[in-house]
């Protein structure tokens, strides 16, 4: 996307920003040796996540079918899938 839109604005260089989901070193390296320079925020390892969000303090509610967040509120389902 930013390559691309380097080509629409005819720019030799431009600054990309994203989000974690999209930190792939490779991908950065490919940016940068076409003048496109990246700020995107290293994810965490699993063993780095935040106290709060390990998944040891997720508990599981077998009668219901739930998780309960740290905070006691429920996690709502994002999709269903089927294997």
């Amino acid at each position: 996307m930013a390559d691309r839109a380097k080509d629409v604005m005819k720019v030799d260089s431009i600054n990309a920003l994203a989000d974690t989901g999209y930190y792939d070193g490779d991908d950065i390296a490919v940016c940068e040796e076409n003048g496109i320079t990246c700020f995107v925020t290293k994810p965490l390892s699993p063993g780095q996540a935040p106290e709060q969000l390990r998944a040891d303090k997720f508990k599981y509610e077998k009668d219901l079918d739930i998780y309960l967040c740290p905070m006691k509120k429920i996690l709502e389902r994002s999709h269903y899938s089927t294997f």
